[in-house]
């Protein structure tokens, strides 16, 4: 495959990704103007997550944190709708923007 070939397929490619991922933040968009108590979970999810490293820092335990925060995200996926979830890393509950190339 000549480099311009490969260029292009690239291009192409990042382009296709682009239009995804701004398909997805409009879902977003409209999902959780539609369902705000999905947005007061992940203002809980980043205020615990803030909680979280601060306890680190000053070296306090935060086992009750990291419990409420798992609560949070399973109550965060069940709200979640089908559709939004396939495009969704399952493990962090978090958007995926970008793909991960095993490189041989």
């Amino acid at each position: 495959m000549s480099n311009s070939t490969l260029k292009l397929l690239l291009k192409e490619y990042d382009k296709k990704r682009l239009e995804k991922e701004l398909e997805l933040d409009k879902k977003l968009e409209l999902f959780y103007s539609e369902h705000p108590e999905v947005s007061n979970i992940n203002d809980k999810i980043n205020k615990t997550s803030i909680e979280i490293s601060k306890s680190i820092l000053q070296n306090k335990d935060y086992s009750q944190l990291q419990n409420n925060l798992e609560k949070y995200k399973k109550e965060k996926f069940l709200l979640m709708p089908v559709y939004l979830f396939f495009s969704y890393d399952q493990q962090n509950l978090f958007p995926v923007k970008k793909s991960v190339v095993s490189k041989r």
